[in-house]
């Protein structure tokens, strides 16, 4: 599991994450200002569960691209997210 808190900049690109299992969402963006999660691949990611929460109590930028997700669990968004070209299969 990942976690970002109250962070600058945060950049997580060109992973390719397979079988992996949390009770809490795999990446967790808490109060972080600005990032990245661009050209990943998850694979068997969290099924059933949240594969990825943004969590923003200020306004924020985040950028969430080209991503393929595959088997896993949800993405929950919030109104700071920029989704674009992701593959959920």
């Amino acid at each position: 599991m990942m976690k970002a808190l109250w962070g600058q900049i945060l950049v997580f690109s060109n992973n390719k994450l397979t079988d992996c299992k949390s009770d809490e969402p795999l990446i967790h963006l808490y109060g972080t200002q600005v990032s990245s999660i661009a050209n990943n691949s998850f694979t068997n990611c969290n099924a059933g569960k949240t594969l990825i929460l943004f969590e923003d109590i200020v306004r924020a930028a985040h950028s969430f691209r080209t991503n393929l997700i595959t088997n896993s669990g949800k993405v929950v968004e919030d109104p700071f997210v920029v989704s674009e070209g992701n593959v959920v299969r």
